[in-house]
């Protein structure tokens, strides 16, 4: 079979082509017409990612990647249809109220379900989120019988994302506030009692943790070690002395003990020039013997009285030393006294800077999430509202027509070659001759071309080989 056998096919059967035809778009446009009018209504939300943080000051779009920007807008889009939202919604615009859709629930509703998750149920089958690919526009769909239902509830899809998403960055935000607002009160107790500790150890110290205070008795305790070893080192030097008070130069250089001195050596060699003149027993030598023992004694006492001095003073250098070294001792531990309330102070001065930083930092976080807390714009708007629509989104007649008319023509062509499997006829000398296998003699193209070899015909029609086409020719 070749193209034009198909063609003759469908010529011959062109009938039950247009009946196929006429009873599928028919069909369809009578379903179509029967059929519910269902209404979308789209509204469309703008998230403006570069939008400036009114607290932080910082560009939300600088920080968000493409993926991550995809992301975001993904999940915007499942807040839209989350079911806090879509609750939400149904108890806006009042859908819970609705007898007639109680009624559906009541007949429809199977498998033990609340009112609240059926209708919740077929208002997310209903709602179509799309984020744009290209944008940051998110469309929001709702089909509904209803138009101007469709269209409220649409708009109450965008008015809900918006107060959900205020409320997800504000809701946190208070969270937050009261948290640091705890937290700021405990620290500024902390602080207080901080200043406290301070306050009363700089008035039980007297201000010792003043480092020019320190310096000046550090200043001093230099000082009296500096003179104690200068006295330590007069005190030994005197202690010597004392030991050799004799020998000392202080009692050498006496002019006195120099002169009993003399008057001693002249009176031991008058005393013995007599011995050896006169005798031991002599008066002379007695007399003279006895004024020795005076000179010797005299000589004692001024030699007793010089070392006397030199032991007084040992003595008061001693006692000098006693002194400094016990000023010494008081002035260290004054001094080391200090130090430790010093270091006592700079602890102390340690912790109220630290509780005074926290406090800061507290402060300046309590007052960021006021300021959040009080916001009440965001970074997304509604670009546009959806309208109440005039014609209905489904059934779409022209979109079924189309569809009819190809469904019928495929569908009669089909039955057409069905029924010309189911009874098969020649439709040319072609055919013909494939099928039988035998040469074709003539053809009489048409009906007519019988009758004219009828009896009482004039005409004969004229024969051509086999392939050939056939002509009528009329007798003289």
């Amino acid at each position: 079979m070749n193209f034009f056998h198909y063609v003759s096919v469908l010529r011959a059967r062109r009938a039950v082509i247009l009946w196929i035809l006429a009873g599928t778009v028919a069909a369809v446009m009578g379903v179509s017409l029967l059929m519910e009018k269902t209404y979308t209504a789209t509204s469309a939300l703008l998230i403006d990612v570069k939008l400036t943080d009114p607290v932080g000051g910082m560009p939300l779009g600088q920080v968000l990647l493409p993926e991550t920007l995809q992301a975001y807008m993904t999940t915007q889009a499942e807040i839209i249809a989350s079911q806090p939202a879509v609750r939400q919604v149904i108890e806006q615009v009042g859908l819970d109220k609705d007898p007639v859709l109680r009624g559906k629930w009541e007949a429809h509703a199977t498998n033990g379900d609340s009112f609240g998750d059926w209708l919740a149920e077929n208002v997310r089958k209903r709602l179509d989120v799309r984020p744009s690919r290209d944008s940051s526009v998110i469309s929001i769909s709702y089909s509904d019988t209803d138009r101007k239902r469709a269209a409220h509830i649409a708009n109450a899809f965008a008015q809900t994302y918006l107060d959900t998403h205020l409320n997800l960055k504000v809701n946190p935000a208070r969270r937050s506030a009261a948290f640091f607002d705890e937290r700021t009160k405990a620290v500024r107790e902390k602080l207080e009692q901080a200043q406290a500790r301070l306050t009363a150890f700089e008035r039980k110290h007297g201000f010792l943790a003043s480092e020019q205070r320190l310096d000046v008795e550090n200043a001093r305790l230099t000082e009296l070690s500096s003179q104690l070893t200068a006295i330590q080192a007069v005190a030994a030097e005197a202690t010597y002395k004392q030991g050799q008070a004799e020998s000392l130069s202080e009692v050498i250089t006496s002019p006195l003990v120099q002169t009993l001195r003399g008057e001693v050596a002249k009176s031991e060699a008058k005393l013995s020039e007599l011995g050896a003149q006169l005798g031991t027993n002599h008066p002379h030598y007695k007399r003279a013997e006895g004024e020795l023992g005076v000179l010797r004694e005299r000589l004692a006492a001024e030699t007793a009285r010089a070392s006397n001095s030199v032991r007084a003073a040992a003595r008061v250098t001693r006692q000098r030393e006693a002194q400094i070294k016990d000023a010494y001792e008081m002035q260290r531990e004054k001094v080391m006294a200090m130090r430790t309330a010093r270091d006592q102070a700079a602890l102390l001065i340690h912790d109220v800077e630290n509780a005074k930083k926290e406090h800061n930092d507290l402060l300046l976080r309590l007052g960021q999430m006021n300021l959040e807390s009080g916001l009440t714009t965001t970074n997304a708007s509604i670009l546009n509202r959806a309208p109440e629509l005039l014609y209905p989104s489904s059934p779409k007649l022209v979109l079924n027509l189309v569809v009819s008319v190809l469904l019928g023509i495929l569908g009669g062509i089909g039955t057409a070659f069905l029924l010309e499997i189911l009874d098969r006829r020649f439709r040319d000398a072609e055919d013909l001759a494939e099928t039988l296998t035998l040469p074709v003699l003539g053809v009489v193209e048409s009906t007519a071309d019988v009758h004219k070899l009828l009896p009482g015909s004039k005409t004969r029609p004229r024969l051509a080989g086999p392939g050939g086409s056939v002509a009528a020719s009329a007798e003289s």
